[in-house]
């Protein structure tokens, strides 16, 4: 038996408002100051 987890759930969501017209944008698209997260999420990951 598949565990339920968030991610299906959430993925399901999408889908599912996708097939019936509605768009998906990512919250990091979206969000006030997210260039300033991407640019920090980037620099972490590489210095990692």
């Amino acid at each position: 038996m598949t565990k339920i987890t968030e991610n299906n759930i959430e993925t399901f969501a999408i889908e599912t408002l996708q097939t019936i017209g509605w768009d998906y944008v990512h919250g990091l698209a979206i969000a006030p100051g997210a260039e300033l997260l991407a640019d920090y999420f980037a620099k972490t990951a590489i210095e990692l």
